[in-house]
């Protein structure tokens, strides 16, 4: 069919029909989402790896209790993530739902309204203001101001005439134009920008953290474990023998709740966050938050409202600045969308003006003028409203304005003429620039994240005199200017891959595959769907606040974090060298049974779930993982406390007279009073008194030490004890606990960074 013949019938049905079947939908097909194999992922990774082995042995060792409450945790674990981010994404489904888009199609001959998603290349549609362009197309008859800053970044709209394109996701800001569908769905720049989001990858830095930790504990035990096979084989001792003691020691490196600890730690975080006007889409957003130590921005609808204002005037005398701006609300069409009309009428509408449009021609591409006539008391007056090279030709005597247009558009400004007179003489009246408009907050946001040691720079699709001026009105000394999508997205690649992580924030399509790229994407409340799709923080509310608040927010969580690590790193090592000593040292002698190490899990690490409630002093900068560190600062308070529980075992056997199952529960006892006084002092870098724990911390501790005190007395699953030894053993804990603080305060004063140390900068954060 030829082209002028399908501009008179359009495609027919079955033409349609045919091509939807081979092109099919027009839409951006979403990622399909299987909850079964997202639970499944659930179980993959270094923890579950290492609870499986556990499962296992203790299956081969004929314990089904102890596998089954291995396994539990196991699948707790699992549920517990799968659940919160089931919420999130539920969230998001929300912000997606919006009005189905309709376009008017000729098929058949027939004008008719259809879904967008059924047009097919080679329909021809009709567009006009206000509609979204349904798919890529080719301008047959008509002009059309397209306003596609959701695509490309341009904060000012474009003409576009016949032989040009327009491009799906646009808004029609002005004018009316037939065209054909060069493009639907994928093959659309639309649909080619989203398949960079897939190509993006989702950074998982989380994932990283905990393999750090179980390797490092993993190869403390194994380095244990090759120690003690010499040993056993020194003494002719049976190897078979020693599988048991592997076994405990596997679990005592196994950091079970870790997995947990994080997940309950971010939720948390995640809920309070939505109260402030932050979805979190991705819990990982929330670690990355504390790390973030780059943050690249989008401008247009993010830094910027994509509103435009009337920034300056220049009069030419005898008219006024209010001269202007009233002459050339006379050439606006007030029932347009066209945003340099909106911007016009916003300032000249409270200055009013005498006389009656009589006649009103609206904007032609083609001229690149609006025209009105006016009568008013000194007769009928002629309004020019549009290019300034255009009108400058057109007036008499020609006036030399080049100087200011030149000075006005250095700074990045849009600028408009407007001139006046009778229809057969103009003059110019003045010049009109135009910029985006400022959020409110940005200024204010940029400094916050600054003095919270991140660097900001911009990068945009717009002009470079545009970005020059927007950056000097925000202070951002870097930014990249008229880049696309794949750009931005080069540019966060090399900054991660310089090492940092990195932040990005930003409203439209074109910002989406950054935003899946980055370790922190955060998308405004006037975001598109793909974009908040792609983000990994949805902002709900106006301006960029939330941005500050996921950041602190981040390092709250970092600091309960870290407490958690460094906790669990103490008690792993105090549990593994308290188990080795008793081999060397002690006659081979097991001081712990398998079942209650498995209690020891419940009674130390799941109770200290109650760090993610934990009052923090957040960071001055970024925060950073450090596994090594955090080994090297955890292996002393270990040393201590092992020598501590090996003191109290032989006072056990030599003093006490305690046979060895209630020297096993003695051990027992140590190393759970031993690990709840842990707690206090890793939660401060400083002294333990210079903040003050939760209530949760306060009550679980209380709660956990009445408990197995309770179990010891009366000897459930585990030998009894005498009430007097119970409370005689929490006293020295006690006892203990003063001088292992100054000993800590050595060791960490040392190791961390002063600039990582909690101070006073910045607020507390608490829950």
């Amino acid at each position: 069919m030829s082209t002028a013949s399908q501009q008179n019938v359009g495609l027919t049905q079955s033409e349609a029909l045919e091509r939807f079947h081979r092109f099919g939908p027009n839409e951006i097909p979403r990622p399909s989402s299987r909850p079964l194999i997202r639970f499944a992922l659930k179980l993959w990774g270094p923890v579950p790896w290492m609870l499986e082995a556990s499962i296992i042995l203790e299956l081969l060792r004929r314990r089904p209790l102890e596998s089954g409450i291995i396994a539990g945790l196991l699948v707790f674990n699992a549920f517990l993530s799968f659940l919160q981010e089931n919420r999130a994404q539920g969230a998001l489904e929300l912000l997606r739902r919006r009005l189905q888009v309709t376009s008017r199609v000729l098929r058949d001959g027939q004008w008719q309204s259809i879904s967008a998603k059924l047009i097919v290349p080679g329909d021809t549609v009709y567009i006009r203001l206000g509609d979204f362009i349904p798919a890529d197309a080719k301008i047959l008859r008509g002009n059309l101001t397209v306003d596609q800053s959701t695509l490309t970044g341009e904060s000012i709209p474009v003409e576009r005439t016949a032989g040009e394109f327009v491009y799906s996701g646009s808004i029609v800001a002005r004018g009316e134009a037939m065209g054909a569908v060069v493009a639907t769905g994928m093959s659309t720049r639309f649909g080619k920008t989203a398949e960079l989001v897939h190509e993006a990858r989702e950074p998982r830095q989380m994932d990283a953290v905990v393999s750090a930790v179980v390797r490092y504990l993993v190869l403390f035990d194994v380095a244990l474990v090759v120690a003690l096979f010499a040993f056993a084989a020194a003494k002719g001792l049976p190897l078979a023998s020693m599988f048991p003691f592997v076994l405990i020691l596997l679990v005592t490196a196994v950091p079970v709740a870790l997995p947990a600890a994080f997940a309950v730690t971010t939720a948390l975080a995640a809920l309070d966050l939505t109260s402030r006007g932050v979805l979190v889409t991705r819990l990982s957003a929330i670690d990355q938050a504390a790390t973030m130590d780059e943050l690249c921005t989008d401008k247009t609808g993010t830094l910027t409202e994509n509103h435009l204002r009337v920034s300056d005037i220049v009069a030419y005398p005898p008219h006024g600045a209010n001269d202007v701006l009233a002459l050339a609300a006379y050439a606006c069409d007030p029932g347009t969308r066209d945003p340099f009309d909106i911007a016009i009428l916003d300032v000249a509408r409270a200055e009013g003006s005498p006389g009656v449009r009589v006649d009103f021609q609206p904007f032609d591409p083609a001229t690149k003028r609006s025209l009105a006539r006016v009568r008013s008391p000194q007769g009928v007056l002629t309004i020019a409203k549009g290019a300034p090279t255009t009108l400058a030709q057109l007036s008499t005597p020609e006036r030399n304005i080049d100087p200011d247009i030149v000075r006005l558009a250095s700074s990045g400004a849009r600028v408009l003429a407007v001139a006046s007179g009778s229809s057969e003489e103009l003059q110019i009246a003045g010049l009109i620039a135009f910029s985006d408009t400022l959020r409110p907050d940005a200024l204010s946001v940029l400094r916050n994240l600054r003095e919270r040691g991140i660097s900001v720079r911009m990068v945009t699709g717009d002009t470079e005199a545009t970005a020059r001026t927007v950056a000097a009105e925000l202070d951002i000394h870097e930014f990249d200017a008229g880049i696309y999508p794949e750009d931005k997205l080069r540019i966060i690649k090399a900054l991660q891959h310089d090492g940092h992580i990195v932040g990005m924030t930003g409203d439209g399509v074109n910002d989406a595959p950054s935003l899946r790229q980055a370790d922190v994407g955060v998308a405004v409340a006037s975001a598109t769907d793909i974009a908040k799709s792609a983000a990994g923080l949805v902002l709900t509310e106006p301006g960029l606040a939330g941005t500050v608040n996921a950041v602190d927010t981040g390092r709250a969580v970092f600091q309960r974090l870290l407490t958690w690590t460094l906790n669990k790193m103490v008690k792993a090592l105090h549990a593994a060298l308290v188990l080795s000593s008793g081999f060397f040292f002690l006659g081979g002698v097991m001081l712990l049974t398998p079942r209650l190490m498995i209690l020891m899990l419940f009674a130390n690490d799941f109770v200290t779930l109650s760090l993610a409630k934990d009052r923090v002093r957040i960071s001055r900068g970024p925060d950073h993982w450090q596994i090594p560190i955090l080994l090297a600062g955890a292996l002393p308070l270990a040393l201590a406390w092992t020598t501590f529980t090996l003191v109290v075992y032989l006072i056990g056997k030599l003093d006490w007279a305690l046979d060895l199952p209630r020297l096993q529960t003695l051990t027992f006892l140590t190393m759970i009073y031993t690990g709840q006084t842990t707690i206090y002092m890793v939660r401060e870098r400083g002294h333990f008194y210079n903040s003050r724990p939760s209530r949760w911390i306060l009550f679980t501790t209380l709660a956990d030490i009445v408990v197995v005190s309770v179990l010891a007395i009366y000897g459930i699953a585990m030998a009894p004890l005498p009430l007097s030894i119970v409370l005689a053993l929490l006293a020295a804990v006690v006892v203990m606990f003063v001088p292992l603080d100054l000993l800590k305060v050595a060791v960490f004063r040392r190791l961390f960074p002063l600039a990582n140390a909690p101070g006073p900068e910045l607020r507390n954060v608490a829950p």
